[in-house]
C-alpha cells in the first residue's frame, strides 16, 4: 500500500511541515505576529480538510483582524471594555485549538518544536488570565448595577428578625451579596479551581482501577494526591468533592466518604415556611459543622496522620498550616491563601449572625489571627520569593511594596509627638510584624539599599514613640554588608548617612543606660557607724569604712570612665559630620543625563524630610538635656558650662532644634552648675579665682 496515496497520511505530513513552518516564524517574537503566523498557518493547512477534499468551494467573504489590535479597534469605545476582555478571551482560544490541533502529531521531547509548545503554553496562561480579568470585571459590572438598583429600591431590604431561625448558607448568601472583596476573592479561587479541573479529569479516571478493595482506601488516597505536583486532592482543588466520594466508597471506604461531608453549609427552607400540604422539606448541609470544624484541626495536629491525609481536610476546615506543606507552585500557594480567606470570612459572618439555639465551639486562635495567615517563618518567606523569581515575578518589587504595607498599617503623626512621653521598653505584636518584615529585603543581596531605607523608615518612627528596644531589633535585622559598595548613587548614600544617624543615637542611648545602671546601683553604700559600740565593734567599723573607701574610689573611677564614653557618644549625635544629626547631604545630579523613571525614583521624600526634620526636634533637646544631667552627677561641671557654647555655635546651630522652653531649662541647668563651680571657689565659667 502508498502510504503517500493515503488521505490521512497525507494530512500528517503536511501537518507536520506546517508545524515547521510555524516552529521557524514564532521567532517574530510579538504578540500580534505570532497570531498572524499561527492563523496563516492553519489556513494553509485547512486546505486537507473534508470539504476541500469532497469539492465544496466556499464563497470568499471579508475576513475579520482575528489579532489583538483588531479586537481593539473593534471594541475601542470605553462602553465595550467588557466586550474587548472576551474577544482577548476568545482569540487566546481560537489561538489555542489551532497550535492543539498543529502539535497532535508532534512529540514535545523533539528540539525542533520547542518554541511551539512554548508558545502554547503562554497562549494558555493569556487565556486564563483573560478569563479571570473578564470575570472580575463582570462581578464590578453587575455590583454597580445592582448598586443603582439599590439606590431605587433603598429600604426593601428585609431585615434579620430576632427570634427567626436563619440557615447558614442563606447567611453566606447575603454575605456574597454585600461584600464585593469576599465575591472577588471567591472567583479567584473558582478561577485556580477551574483550571486544575482539566488536569485531575483523566487522572481520577484510573483511581479505581489501581487495588481491590481491601486496600482501596490507601491507593485512592494515593492517587487522590499528586504527590509530584504537590497540589492537595483534585477534589477540593477542582471543586470536585462529589468525585472523592465515590471514589472512596467505590474503594470500600464509605465511612472516609461520610467524613468528606461535614464541610457542607447547613440549610433548612423550612424556616421560611412548609411546603404544599404542609410538607417538611428534606434538610440539607451539617447542623454540627463548627463541630466537624474542630475535629479536623484536632486531626491535623496528630503526627501520625499522613502529612496528604491532613491536607485533604485542611482545605475543607479553612486549616492554612496544615494545608501549605504540600504546596510547591505559586499557584497552589495563592489557591491555598485565598481558599483560607474566603473560609475564614464566611466562618466569621455565620458566628455573627447565626441563630442556632446552642453555644458554637471555639475554634484556635491561629484560625483568627487578623482573619488572614501571614507569612513570618524565614525560611518560608525564602521559599515563596524563589518561587516568584522562578516565575518571572518582579520580586524586588513585590517585597518593597509588603513591607511598605506592613509598615504603614498605623500611621504615626510626628507633629502630635512631644517628647515628654516616657521610654517604652515593650514590643507589640504590631510593633514585631514591622520589625520581620525587613526579612523579606535581606534575601537579596541587590536589595540592600532597599531593606537600609525600608528599616529606616521603621526606626524613624519607633524612635519617635521613644521605643528604643523594637528600633534596636530593627537595626540588628541588617545584615552586616548592608553599606553597600564605595561609590553609591546619593539617595543611597542619604540612606546610609541617616542609618548611621540611627546608630550613633542607639549606641548613645545605650551608653547613657550603663552610665545609668553603674551610677545609681554600682554605687557602694557606706557603712553606719555603730552605736557606742565595743572596741572590737569600732575596729570592724573601721575595717569595713576602708574596704568601702576602696570601692567607692574603684566605682569613682569607672563611673568616670563611663561618663567619657556616654559623653562622647552623645557628642557623636550632637556634633554628626556634614550638616549635622538627620541632616540629607545636597544630591548632585546631572538632570540631563537622567531618565523620567530615575528623576521619579530619586525624587526627594517629603514626609521622609518632615520626619527627620521632627526628630531633631524630639531628639536633640532631649540628648542635651541627658548629656548635662550624666557631666553635672559627675561633678564636672566645667563641661556642663560649655554647653552652653556649644548650643550657640553657628556651625553646628542646635539652638535652631530648641523650642522656648526647652531652652530656658537648659539654660536654668547650666545655671546650677555655675552656682556648684561658684561653691568651690572658682569662676561662674570654669576658671581659676586669683
Amino acid at each position: 500500500m502508498d502510504l503517500s496515496q493515503d488521505d490521512s497520511f497525507a494530512v500528517r505530513r503536511h501537518g507536520r511541515r506546517s508545524l515547521q513552518a510555524l516552529e521557524a516564524m514564532l521567532d517574530a517574537g510579538s504578540p500580534a505576529v505570532r497570531d498572524q503566523q499561527i492563523s496563516k498557518t492553519f489556513r494553509r493547512r485547512s486546505k486537507f480538510d473534508v470539504s476541500s477534499r469532497m469539492g465544496v468551494m466556499g464563497r470568499k467573504t471579508p475576513q475579520k483582524d482575528r489579532s489583538h489590535h483588531g479586537c481593539l479597534k473593534e471594541h475601542a469605545p470605553a462602553d465595550e471594555l467588557f466586550t474587548l476582555v472576551e474577544g482577548y478571551e476568545g482569540l487566546c482560544q481560537e489561538q489555542v485549538s489551532m497550535l492543539k490541533k498543529l502539535i497532535r502529531h508532534a512529540s514535545r521531547q523533539d528540539e525542533k518544536f520547542t518554541k511551539t509548545f512554548k508558545v502554547l503554553h503562554e497562549l494558555c496562561l493569556e487565556e486564563s488570565t483573560w478569563k479571570l480579568a473578564k470575570n472580575l470585571f463582570k462581578d464590578r459590572q453587575e455590583s454597580a448595577v445592582q448598586e443603582d438598583i439599590g439606590m431605587d429600591q433603598d429600604g426593601d431590604d428585609a431585615p434579620l428578625v430576632q427570634g427567626i431561625l436563619q440557615s447558614d448558607r442563606k447567611i453566606v448568601n447575603e454575605l456574597f451579596e454585600k461584600e464585593q472583596a469576599i465575591r472577588e476573592a471567591q472567583l479567584v479561587v473558582d478561577w485556580l479551581e477551574s483550571g486544575a479541573q482539566d488536569d485531575f479529569e483523566n487522572f481520577s479516571e484510573n483511581v479505581k482501577f489501581f487495588s481491590d478493595r481491601a486496600v482501596g482506601y490507601e491507593n485512592s488516597r494515593h492517587r487522590l494526591m499528586n504527590k509530584s505536583s504537590g497540589v492537595p486532592t483534585g477534589a477540593e482543588r477542582s471543586q470536585v468533592t462529589e468525585l472523592a466520594q465515590k471514589t472512596c466508597i467505590d474503594c470500600g471506604q464509605a465511612w472516609r466518604a461520610a467524613t468528606l461531608e461535614g464541610w457542607r453549609l447547613f440549610h433548612d427552607p423550612n424556616f421560611s415556611g412548609l411546603g404544599p400540604e404542609c410538607q417538611r422539606s428534606p434538610v440539607e448541609g451539617n447542623p454540627n459543622r463548627d463541630i466537624w470544624k474542630m475535629v479536623c484541626w484536632n486531626m491535623v495536629q496528630d503526627p501520625r496522620v499522613n502529612t496528604y491525609e491532613k491536607a485533604i481536610y485542611s482545605v475543607l476546615s479553612g486549616n492554612l498550616r496544615g494545608l501549605l506543606p504540600v504546596c510547591r507552585s505559586w499557584v497552589d500557594y495563592l489557591w491555598a491563601y485565598f481558599r483560607t480567606l474566603v473560609d475564614v470570612k464566611v466562618e466569621n459572618e455565620i458566628r455573627l449572625k447565626s441563630t442556632i439555639r446552642r453555644s458554637l465551639e471555639n475554634l484556635p486562635g491561629e484560625y483568627w489571627e487578623k482573619k488572614r495567615a501571614r507569612i513570618t517563618d524565614h525560611e518560608e518567606r525564602q521559599h515563596f520569593l524563589e518561587l516568584g523569581e522562578g516565575e518571572g515575578l518582579d520580586v524586588a518589587m513585590i517585597t518593597k511594596r509588603v513591607v511598605e504595607n506592613i509598615r504603614s498599617r498605623s500611621h504615626v503623626d510626628f507633629s502630635r509627638i512631644h517628647d515628654t512621653q516616657s521610654v517604652d521598653t515593650n514590643i507589640s505584636e504590631e510593633d514585631r510584624q514591622k520589625i520581620e518584615a525587613i526579612d523579606w529585603l535581606v534575601f537579596d543581596v541587590a536589595q540592600r539599599a532597599e531593606a537600609v531605607r525600608q528599616a529606616n523608615a521603621v526606626m524613624r518612627t519607633f524612635i519617635a514613640l521613644k521605643k528604643l528596644e523594637a528600633a534596636k531589633a530593627v537595626f540588628d535585622k541588617l545584615p552586616p554588608d548592608s553599606m553597600g559598595t564605595p561609590v553609591l548613587p546619593p539617595e543611597d548614600c542619604n540612606a546610609i548617612r541617616e542609618y548611621l544617624c540611627i546608630k550613633a543615637y542607639l549606641d548613645a542611648m545605650e551608653s547613657f543606660n550603663d552610665w545609668v545602671q553603674h551610677y545609681h546601683h554600682g554605687k557602694p553604700t557606706k557603712p553606719p557607724a555603730p552605736a557606742g559600740g565595743s572596741f572590737t565593734d569600732k575596729v570592724a567599723h573601721e575595717h569595713r569604712l576602708k574596704q568601702y573607701e576602696q570601692e567607692h574610689d574603684r566605682w569613682r573611677h569607672n563611673l568616670l570612665m563611663q561618663t567619657q564614653s556616654t559623653k562622647e557618644h552623645i557628642y557623636n549625635v550632637l556634633l554628626f559630620a556634614d550638616g549635622g544629626w538627620m541632616v540629607d547631604q545636597p544630591q548632585e545630579k546631572d538632570e540631563e543625563d537622567m531618565s523620567d523613571d530615575q528623576a521619579i525614583d530619586t525624587a526627594i521624600d517629603p514626609q521622609r524630610v518632615e520626619q527627620m526634620q521632627r526628630l531633631r526636634g524630639l531628639v536633640l533637646p532631649g540628648l542635651t538635656v541627658l548629656l548635662h544631667s550624666v557631666l553635672h552627677s559627675s561633678e564636672q561641671f566645667e563641661e556642663c558650662v560649655r554647653l552652653a557654647d556649644i548650643l550657640a555655635s553657628e556651625q553646628h546651630t542646635l539652638y535652631k532644634v530648641f523650642q522656648k522652653a526647652e531652652l530656658q531649662r537648659l539654660l536654668q541647668l547650666i545655671r546650677d552648675s555655675s552656682l556648684q563651680l561658684l561653691d568651690q571657689g572658682r569662676g561662674p565659667l570654669g576658671y581659676e579665682q586669683s
